[in-house]
């Protein structure tokens, strides 16, 4: 939908300026100085400068940005679809080849990416670049210019920008970038050509990562932890089964709620895109909901207290409960490293960690206290320690 102008050839130029300075709508160039009517910074490293021309539905644009080593690569291209998302955009790549050429070409960003294959120069993508490029190896700041045509059979009044550098090539194939999450939030924008503002883009479907967010803090980092601490810290003031019925409550709801958070990670697992970091924490997730699935099957299948594996059962339970724990809590901070804007419900369920915290604390010196008062008292309670199943 969005082509280059054959008639313009894009040109692609290295400065000796080893940084990018104050964003400039002017740039001398061969004697000549190219004017634009708009410059706007993307990130600390790049920069787009443009001008827009409504009757004839160009786009006059300049793109600078800062390699990370004289091997790297830089780009920027356009995605036609919904989201400022890289799968599915079209882009140009500037970089200097194993032969010291400095080029330029474009690429599409297909789902192949995913798997591990290295995009390769296309002939022909929406972008239809036709162009040459001179080289100039000895500077940090690569600048490319190009002319766009857009499509004349739609209104389009925001343009989504997708900007990105890496570490260097492989036979014109460009090595994979970090996929840090702070990296990531600054490799997206709109152009809101009514406006000629750039617009920060929304991360794509933040509304459901934050819901996945929410539903699993609360259900697996919340719930199942009370569920553990009435376990441990009520049982033994119990004078009958209440507090079996407090925790197997307080499980089965985090375990459903939770169940619902990892099923709405899945759909986002189903969405392409995602980074490395984001394959870890759903990895991670699917164990959390294996271990918890296994916690639940384990009260059905209890062994009664007489049994010869009541012991063994003991041991799986106790073990396999706080090695899900210590998963839950790793992933959760996992998570809103990942989730753009989740300072507040991070800050939020920091506290109610910290109050846990010491709650638990404060229980167990307490839980001891009265254990060690009884013993004092009565030799015979000494095999009852407080990690015993036994009520103090």
């Amino acid at each position: 939908m969005i082509q280059l102008l054959n008639s313009v050839i894009p040109i692609l130029v290295f400065f000796t300026t080893p940084a990018l300075g104050a964003c400039t709508a002017s740039i001398l160039l061969n004697g000549n100085t190219r004017t634009y009517a708009s410059c706007s910074s993307l990130n600390s490293w790049s920069q787009l400068s443009w001008t827009f021309d409504p009757s004839a539905r160009t786009m006059d644009t300049m793109f600078r940005a800062l390699l990370t080593s004289s091997s790297g690569w830089v780009g920027w291209g356009i995605n036609s679809g919904s989201t400022a998302a890289m799968l599915g955009s079209n882009v140009l790549l500037g970089f200097t080849d194993s032969s010291n050429v400095i080029r330029v070409a474009q690429y599409s960003l297909t789902p192949q990416i995913l798997r591990g294959t290295l995009p390769s120069p296309a002939s022909s993508t929406e972008l239809r670049l036709v162009g040459s490029s001179f080289i100039d190896i000895s500077s940090g700041v690569v600048t490319i210019f190009a002319k766009l045509s857009l499509p004349t059979n739609q209104s389009i009044s925001r343009i989504n920008l997708v900007f990105c550098r890496g570490p260097g090539t492989r036979n014109l194939s460009p090595l994979p970038h970090t996929t840090d999450a702070s990296f990531l939030r600054q490799t997206t924008a709109v152009l809101d050509l009514s406006s000629n503002r750039i617009l920060r883009a929304q991360a794509p479907h933040q509304s459901l990562k934050l819901q996945h967010g929410i539903i699993n803090a609360v259900g697996w980092g919340i719930f199942l932890p009370l569920g553990v601490m009435v376990a441990r810290y009520v049982r033994p003031y119990s004078h009958r089964r209440e507090w079996f019925f407090g925790h197997v409550g307080l499980q089965c709801t985090g375990y459903l709620l939770g169940v619902v958070g990892w099923g709405i990670g899945l759909k986002l697992a189903s969405y392409s895109g995602e980074s490395a970091a984001s394959q870890i924490h759903q990895n991670v997730g699917t164990a959390i909901f294996v271990f918890a699935t296994l916690q639940v099957l384990s009260l059905v299948f209890r062994p009664e207290k007489e049994h010869k594996i009541r012991p063994y059962w003991k041991i799986y339970h106790h073990g396999l409960g706080y090695l899900t724990l210590v998963l839950i809590f790793t992933n959760i901070y996992k998570g809103f490293k990942l989730l753009q804007g989740s300072r507040t419900l991070k800050n939020l369920y920091t506290a109610f960690l910290v109050i846990a915290v010491l709650a638990t604390a404060g229980l167990e010196a307490y839980r001891w206290y009265v254990y060690l008062e009884k013993k004092s008292k009565r030799p015979a309670y000494a095999s009852e320690s407080p990690t015993s199943d036994s009520k103090i």
